[in-house]
Parts: structure tokens; sequence; C-alpha cells
């Protein structure tokens, strides 16, 4: 007893140290004053919940805001909380009013303490599945350990500043390791089921994908453990309805809705489609998957587990060995398997290259599990056992080198740039300001792909700073769900209907950018020249002649057809998504005609290319959840529609004169509502949370209410 508890003394030492070396080595990321990564795109989420809060408290929007809103900063707005996690986004968000430390440091400081804190969680979950502490430190030392050359896994490549910034899917994975080691717990000894539901439903507030890893690992138990399988499935069926209540507003109308979720032609293959065997393979044996830049030493150890977990008369390691498998075999992607991949769910348009973690989480479990048997072989004969964690500790202090390398290196990059934002940040911020006076636009300040690369404040381009700063940007898409983000690439700045087309009244450039004739300089601040853009608004007016059908990854070309055309002041817009098409896609770049017949887009052009003069003279006001406007229709207008340039989403509510009517999505991907008739016209445009989804939520805060009074009244009943 006495040595079992200096054992767990000297392990809590152990991981408080580690904690505290973390702590140092991620010192940098509390000093970040921009971001150049995914970073931007999370803190850009927080502020927009913030930005809900303060309409709710206002009382100017309802509470469930919170879980369906319309996002206007990126690809001309998206639903993006109805497919995109917004929970922790809203809990941060919700601290901020504390007033404790402002929004931007609390979301620093919140990230901060979940990368420093992983190991924990490592610790905790293996503390629950029944192990040592020295297996349980073993763990969190490895997790900690494991390092990539920016592979999207578990390491700190994916989340720091010079990594890619993966905030969510840090979230995910703090919590995975707890949502895991419950269930296995409650599905083998029904225990824990409050705790079971708990992580997994976090698990899933915070990453869908992860999420998605942990559903594919539970099933494969009862595999391992065909005695108990009755009682296992029962369990494993009870779990599953409660993880799908407290779950279902949020994944079934992500399924419901998936028709107006973008499938991007612009994201990397290799994202979808992973790497294919032979390179993950090379990777794997030449260490690059837990060891890079240094000797592959967690790798062999880990590779080694998996034989010795296989071949174990412990059947949970006979489990942890075939999830390895599992995971490495689907880490292969399509790259391999080709389309029969999709055969399961999800999979079809799901990020394949991301089943690195898993596979990284479960081969640190089976590396854990051979250190610890083969110290308690030794750990007898005190020499070996001495000479053993002497091993160990040159091994991890070898080990730590390239980490330690890295994480220098990003704090003195950090460093850098926050002296580099000293210079241009206080013009920037009079860019800002000076922006934000003038009537609600978006703006153009490069992409990706051209001059906008090189326009910065500090590190950090401009396109990707004002949208943390709430100003609706084209060109710079940090998620392509929005059908819209495939075609704004196709922007052209240089044609004045473009900038109509897409409502874009402001223009930022640096000093050597050659403005075209139509652009009205406003300002110059520092390197940044403001340019303005006169254009009708956020309603326009047009003619949809023109019925085009297709599924949603056979537009792209049609779509941009249809835009070459508008920039020769053709003001057509096809309504799209119909049953009943003039023009039916069948693939990228074929169609059916109204004749019945086939035709190549580059054989027959189907776009109706009739010139459509009418413009508005409208007044417009923006709402804290849409659009009004106010105009005059002098004549009769046969098939003429009024734009919204916003993303379509059947969320949207549209009245004109106070009567509710249907609208219908139009080329590109906007808004379109019918107006023929000549007279005086006050149209409102509201995106209101989707009503099947307000239904799931109370049903949840009902089940919720429920769970809490029975087990309030168990535990006064076990105290009478």
């Amino acid at each position: 007893m006495l040595k079992l508890k200096f054992e767990r003394i000297i392990c809590y030492i152990v991981l408080f140290l580690l904690v505290v070396f973390c702590a140092y080595l991620l010192r940098g990321e509390l000093r970040v004053v921009s971001f150049v990564n995914d970073d931007a795109f999370q803190f850009a989420l927080v502020d927009e919940a913030r930005q809900i809060w303060k309409n709710i408290f206002s009382q100017k929007l309802s509470f469930f805001y919170l879980f369906d809103s319309f996002n206007s900063r990126w690809s001309e707005g998206f639903a993006l909380s109805m497919f995109y996690p917004h929970l922790p986004q809203a809990i941060i968000a919700l601290f901020s009013f504390t007033k404790i430390v402002n929004i931007f440091l609390l979301f620093k400081i919140t990230k901060y303490l979940f990368l420093i804190l992983l190991p924990v969680s490592f610790f905790i979950s293996a503390r629950v599945l029944g192990f040592s502490y020295f297996y349980a430190l073993i763990t969190a030392i490895l997790s900690q350990l494991t390092f990539t050359n920016g592979l999207y896994g578990i390491d700190v490549t994916s989340y720091v500043w010079r990594g890619w910034g993966l905030t969510s899917q840090l979230f995910a994975v703090f919590f995975l390791p707890l949502a895991f080691a419950f269930t296995i717990r409650y599905l083998k000894d029904k225990k824990w089921l409050f705790l079971a539901v708990f992580f997994n439903v976090l698990v899933a507030q915070c990453h869908l994908g992860v999420f998605f890893f942990l559903c594919l690992s539970y099933p494969i138990f009862a595999i391992f453990n065909r005695e108990k399988i009755k009682e296992i499935f029962s369990r494993g069926l009870i779990l599953l309805i409660l993880i799908i209540l407290f779950t279902a507003y949020y994944f079934v109308p992500f399924f419901i809705f998936s028709s107006v979720r973008n499938f991007s032609y612009w994201d990397p293959l290799w994202k979808f489609n992973s790497y294919g065997w032979q390179q993950i393979v090379a990777w794997f044996l030449n260490g690059e998957l837990f060891d890079f830049n240094r000797l592959p030493i967690v790798t062999y150890i880990v590779f080694l587990s998996f034989f010795w977990g296989a071949g174990h008369k412990y059947k949970f390691f006979n489990y942890l060995s075939g999830l390895f498998v599992l995971y490495l075999g689907l880490f292969f992607g399509r790259e391999t398997y080709g389309r029969i991949i999709d055969i399961v769910p999800g999979m079809s348009e799901f990020h394949i290259h991301r089943f690195i973690v898993p596979f990284q989480i479960f081969g640190i479990y089976l590396a854990a599990g051979l250190i610890d048997e083969t110290f308690n072989k030794i750990k007898t004969k005190k020499i070996l056992a001495i000479v053993g964690l002497i091993l160990g500790l040159c091994l991890v202090f070898y080990a730590q080198r390239p980490i330690v390398k890295y994480l220098t290196e990003n704090n003195n990059l950090i460093y850098q740039d926050n002296l580099s934002y000293e210079k241009d940040g206080q013009d920037y911020e009079r860019l800002v300001e000076e922006i934000k006076k003038g009537p609600p636009a978006r703006i153009y300040a490069g992409r990706p792909g051209n001059w906008g690369r090189q326009l910065k404040v500090g590190s950090t381009q401009v396109y990707m700073a004002l949208t943390v700063d709430n100003l609706p940007v084209i060109g710079f898409a940090p998620e392509s769900w929005s059908p819209n983000s495939e075609y704004d690439q196709f922007f052209s700045e240089t044609n004045l209907s473009a900038y109509d087309l897409y409502n874009v009244r402001y223009v930022v450039t640096g000093e050597d950018f050659k403005p075209p004739d139509f652009f009205q300089k406003k300002d110059r601040f520092g390197k940044y020249f403001l340019y303005e853009i006169t254009t009708e608004g956020w309603f326009s007016l047009g003619k949809s002649q023109q019925v085009v059908y297709g599924e949603k990854n056979h537009l792209i070309n049609i779509t941009k057809l249809w835009l070459e055309s508008f920039y020769q002041n053709n003001r057509q817009f096809p309504q799209i998504l119909s049953q009943s098409p003039d023009v039916k896609m069948i693939n990228e770049h074929e169609y059916i005609n109204y004749d019945g017949k086939t035709y190549s887009l580059w054989q027959k052009n189907p776009v109706i290319y009739e010139k459509n003069e009418e413009k508005l003279s409208q007044t417009e006001e923006i709402l804290p959840a849409g659009f009004r406007t106010k105009f005059s229709l002098k004549n009769d207008c046969p098939n003429c529609i009024l734009i919204l340039k916003n993303t379509y989403h059947p969320n949207w509510q549209v009245t004109i004169n106070g009567k509710k009517i249907k609208s219908f999505p139009v080329m590109p991907f906007y808004i379109g509502i019918s107006i023929t008739k000549a007279g005086e016209y006050d149209v409102t445009a509201v995106y209101k949370p989707n009503g099947l989804k307000i239904v799931l939520i109370w049903i949840i805060v009902v089940l919720a209410g429920l769970s809490a009074t029975y087990e309030v009244g168990k535990r006064l009943m076990r105290k009478i």
C-alpha cells in the first residue's frame, strides 16, 4: 500500500512538471496580437457569438440564434451554425461579458489551457479505464511527445500560432480520451453513463469529425467482447439514444439541409482523399507520424505494441490493436480504396486525412501498455528498474528536442510578428474605423492567389484581419460550406458589374496596385489605400427566365459561364435547384436541355445572354438578422425578381408589404424574390432559426430537466 501511494505521488509530481513544462514552452501563445491561421476564423466565430449575445441581451434576437444564425463575414454569408460547431464559441463569448479580461485575451487563455492540459486528459482517461498510475503517466507523456510535420494530428503543429490553429479540433481532442474512457467503462461495467453521455456530447459540440471517430470505435468493442455482446449492445443502444437526443438539434438539420451545404472543388484533394497506403506506410516507418525530425522512438514502440496488443490475453489490448489497424486503414483513404470507401456513412464529403487523429491516440494507448508491462517485469530487479528509468528519461529528453526547437521558434516568430504589427497596427485600425463609418457593404482586399497575399498587417493578410473585425469580405473563404465560396473565386476585380453583383463597395490595396477608372480614392492610411465603388446595394432587380437543376457539385462550370455573361451586363438570374428544369446538369460539364437532348457546356452554352437594364431606386436598412428595402416599380415586369446578395438558405423568411412569400435560390447562389407587378414595395428578409431545430432544443431542455430531477430525487431517497 505504501509503495502504491509513493508511486501515485511520483506520477502526480511528474504530471505536474509536464504541465509546467508545456506551459513554459507554449507561453508565446498568450502574447499573440494577430492570427495568421485558422485561429482568425475561430476567433471571428467567438466574436460573432458575442454580437449575438449582445442582441439577445437587448431583446433584438431570440436565444435560439446562438444555435442557428447567418454569418455574413465570408463567402456572401452562410448559415454556418447549421453545420459547424458553435457552442464552445458561444460559451467563451458569454464569459467575455464578465469583463475580467477582454474577449481576445479570453480566447487565447482558453486555447492555452486546453493545450497545456491535454496530457492531463489522457492521464485521467487511463485511470478511468482502470490502468495503473504509471500507465496513465506514460499516456500523458506520449501525448505530449507525438510530433509531426503539420499533418493535422494531435500534436502542437496543429494548434499553435506557426501551425494550423485548429482550435475546434483541439477542444474535441481534449475531451475525446474522457469520452472514450467513460463510454468503455459504461459498456463494460454499466458505470458512468451520465459522464459518458456528457463527454460524447461535448466532443460532438466541438468537432463533428472527431465525434465521428468515436462513433466508429464503440461498435468494435462488442466484437472483442462477444461473451457479453447482448449486455454491451443493450447498453450501447441506451447510450446512443441519449447522445442522439442531446445532439439531434445539430445533426438532424445537418443532414436534412445537405443540399445547401457546399462540396468544394477549391479544397485540396488530399483533404478528402488522404494520401494512400504507400505514402502513409512510408511516413509511419520513417517516423513522421509520431517522431518527425528525430529517431523514430515512439513510432517503433507503437509498431511493436500493435503486435503485442493483438496477442495479449487482456481483450482490451486486442480491442486497441483492432482500432489501431482500423484507423490506419481508413487513413489510407480514397487514394487507396477509390469510391468504395463512400459506403461508410458520411465518408463521401469527409476530410479523410483527419483519421490521423484516432490513429495517433489509440497508438498512444497501445504503446503505454507495452511500456507499462515491460517495466512491471523488470521493476522487481532494482538495478534493471533503475537503468530502465534512466534510459526512459534520456529518451524523453531526446524526444523533446525537436518540439522544444519548434516551439522556441514559434515564440520568436510571435515576438517578431508583434513588432511588425506595431508598425502597421495603428494605420490598420484607422482603416477599419473609416470603413465602419460608411454604408455596410462587402470589402475586397485581394485574395490568396493575387496581391492580397502580400498586403498584411503584421504577418496577417488584410482580407483575413478584416473578418476578425466583423467586416464582410470577398475572396477569402476559411470554410467552403457556403455554395458561394466556389463562385467568388471567379470575381473579376477590373469589371464594375462584378462589384455590383457582390455589393463590394470598398477595396483595400497596397501602394503598387493600379486601380481601374471606376475606383474612387477615399483615403490612405499608411501603406493601405482605401477605394470606394458605387453599387446598387444589397438588393438588385433582375429577371429569371431560365431554370437550372443539378446536384450541388455539378453547377460550378455553368455558374462560371453565367458569371461571364453577367459581367457583360446581362442581368439574368437563372433559378436553380428546381425540379422542373430548362437545363438539367448531369455532371460538371454536360446537361440535358429543354429539348430533351444532352449537350456539353463547351459545345453549346445554355445560358441566356439577353440584356436586362432594370435598376432600383431604393432605400435599405440593415436589421439584426436581415435586411429591408423600400422601392417603387413603375411598370409591370414579367419574370422580374428582386435579388438579395446573400447566400440562399430555406431559413430566410421574406415578407412583401407585410405578407409572407417564398424565396428561391438563383445564380450564383443568392436569394430570389418574385416581383412582377407595378407598385410600392416594402420587402423584409430575415434569417430565422429553423423550426425543427427549436423543437429539438426544447426536447433537450425538458430531457435535461427530467434527468436532473431524477438524479436529485434518487440522492434524496438514499439519504432518507
